[in-house]
């Protein structure tokens, strides 16, 4: 509140920050949570349309008390000869903080004297309302201090309702003037069933309305279930909403632990995308996943939904654990198989329950799913709905939901076994057709967008003869992958290197030779052959049973194709990210 005078002024509202430029900064972006009591301001310019406003706080306050059982000692008035204030105690609706705080205040208001929100013509029994006083950043004088306007000094006082509908406009007057200092009061300490009852209806619609405002538009047009519209609209009318959604620091992009990953990505997991991770089985498809998954909850604070189809909640946990401890996974099965030795091995308890512990910081941000809860497509878009709500209701300076699908095979095979008919829940845009992933993933990147959500799934491939990947595009089961999952804004596949990175080596050789890099190969090679030295004399390496993995970016709708490297440590569940192309290379 630094531009006005502390000792005189202060905001109606109570706020979540003490951080003026912070605050008005959330107000501008309709982030900030308001709390206060219930108002309603009378504006008056002369003599008679002061007295003219009491009688209206009057009649307004009977109607309170009358339909919603409003009781006189939760209400008070604040008085100058030019402004009234009637407020309820915010305990008497049973009000909690809101973004839109302001706006159903004023929609109450425009109820209670019948006049339209939307065109809020002038009220001939409340002419003295100001509904323009409905602002987030009210700032209000305090009372029992001089009020300058218009080159008047006037004095602001605080006095009971019962009070003030004794006193006369003349009483009223002199009443001021003297500037009576009036103990605080005890709010009304329980809410009202009809009073709570008249705000909550204000406060649904208010959400209702929301689901239509500029941030769903997008979703409505292109997404609803309607056919009104037939997503049809011109770009003159989507500017705003495009212009305003590029740019919403709440649609928050999730970084990788990869530099080179975030970068071939343009930054990182955008909302409203689905990616797909392929991999033949044991190359750690599930483990990348899950490893997304937690640092994305620990690191992005976002809301985290797991399918975990391919591994059970047990499983899914130890593996969390083992990844955040560095514990690898066969020690931890060892001391299942013997639970007597947790404690009696001080090391490992030791290192056990710390990782607990770190897992604990942000486990509130992971749901997992499994058995029946996870063949319901529309039970997790349910469950995405109700979280980004949940996020909403918290004040979170981001609307962050990534959804992880492990992985589109069982999910296919688990969606047809509840449906009980070959369709996808009997959705008529795939009725005939027999469910399989190109049709999953259309539906997943439809939802990802809708809801705009981030969205990974895992899918595993099977082929004979030789697992290399060095030129994809002469793989059969790359071309059968990219067309089961066509829908996907990026595909990748990931393989394994074993301890050496001659592959690697030989792709930039030979994809490099002819063109304007061909005079990089050799800088590359360099790189990576001390990558290989330093990891492979590296003793956690060996004792890790560590390997080079590359991540191939196949298909990338936002950026370029790309290898990345890692170390996978499969005991622990962990892939290093080992940047290779830095510096200019």
């Amino acid at each position: 509140m630094s531009q006005y005078r502390s000792n005189v002024f202060r905001s109606h509202y109570v706020y979540n920050t003490g951080n003026y430029e912070e605050l008005q900064k959330q107000i501008a972006s309709s982030r900030a949570l308001l709390l206060g009591d219930y108002y309603v301001v009378f504006k008056a310019g002369s003599s008679a349309e002061i007295v003219h406003a009491i009688n209206q706080a009057i009649d307004l306050v009977e109607r309170f008390k009358q339909n919603y059982d409003i009781p006189y000692d939760a209400v008070t008035v604040y008085y100058t000869s030019q402004h009234i204030s009637v407020h309820v105690d915010y305990t008497v609706f049973g009000i909690t903080p809101s973004r839109a705080l302001h706006d159903i205040y004023r929609r109450m208001t425009c109820a209670t004297i019948g006049v339209d929100p939307e065109n809020p013509e002038r009220s001939a029994a409340f002419s003295q309302i100001d509904l323009s006083a409905y602002r987030p950043d009210l700032i209000t004088n305090i009372p029992g201090t001089i009020l300058t306007i218009e080159g008047r000094e006037i004095y602001k006082i605080r006095m009971s309702y019962s009070a003030f509908k004794k006193m006369s406009y003349q009483r009223l007057h002199e009443f001021s003037l003297r500037r009576p200092d009036l103990p605080e009061r005890s709010r009304w300490p329980e809410a009202i069933g009809k009073a709570s009852d008249f705000f909550k209806s204000f406060r649904a619609s208010m959400e209702r309305d929301a689901k239509s405002d500029e941030r769903d538009i997008i979703a409505n047009i292109f997404y609803g279930q309607t056919e009104s519209s037939g997503g049809i609209s011109t770009l003159k009318q989507l500017a705003p909403t495009l212009l305003r959604r590029l740019f919403d620091d709440r649609r928050q992009v999730l970084p990788t632990q990869s530099e080179h990953l975030n970068r071939t990505l343009s930054g990182g997991l955008y909302p409203g995308n689905l990616y797909v991770l392929a991999g033949i089985p044991g190359t750690g498809t599930s483990s990348f996943v899950l490893q997304m998954m937690n640092d994305a909850a620990m690191n992005s604070d976002a809301q985290c939904l797991f399918v975990g189809l391919q591994r059970g909640v047990e499983e899914v946990f130890k593996r969390s654990l083992s990844y955040i401890g560095r514990i690898p996974s066969p020690m931890i099965d060892d001391k299942r198989r013997n639970p007597s030795e947790l404690y009696e091995d001080k090391d490992f308890n030791r290192q056990m329950f710390s990782a607990f512990e770190k897992y604990q910081t942000f486990s509130e941000n992971i749901t997992i799913l499994e058995g029946v809860a996870a063949g319901s497509l529309d039970g997790i878009r349910q469950l995405v709905l109700a979280k980004k709500e949940e996020l909403e209701e918290q004040g979170a300076t981001h609307s962050s939901v990534l959804l992880v699908i492990d992985s589109l095979q069982l999910m296919v095979a688990m969606l047809r076994a509840r449906s009980g008919n070959p369709s996808l829940n009997g959705d008529a845009t795939s009725a005939g057709r027999e469910i399989d992933v190109d049709i999953l993933t259309s539906h997943l990147k439809a939802m990802a967008r809708e809801l705009d959500i981030t969205i990974v799934a895992t899918f595993e491939y099977f082929h004979r003869g030789n697992s290399n990947h060095l030129f994809l595009e002469n793989n059969p089961a790359v071309m059968e992958l990219l067309h089961s999952t066509q829908f996907a804004d990026t595909v990748f596949m990931i393989s394994r290197l074993r301890n050496n990175l001659d592959e690697l080596k030989e792709y930039y050789r030979e994809s490099y030779a002819g063109t304007p890099l061909e005079g990089k190969v050799g800088q590359i090679h360099q790189k990576l052959t001390e990558i290989e030295q330093k990891h492979l004399k590296s003793k956690e390496f060996l004792e890790m049973k560590s390997e080079f993995s590359v991540l191939d970016i196949v298909k990338n709708r936002i950026g370029i194709t790309e290898k990345v490297l890692f170390i996978h440590s499969k005991p622990i569940s962990s892939f290093l990210p080992v940047d290779y192309l830095t510096n200019g290379l």
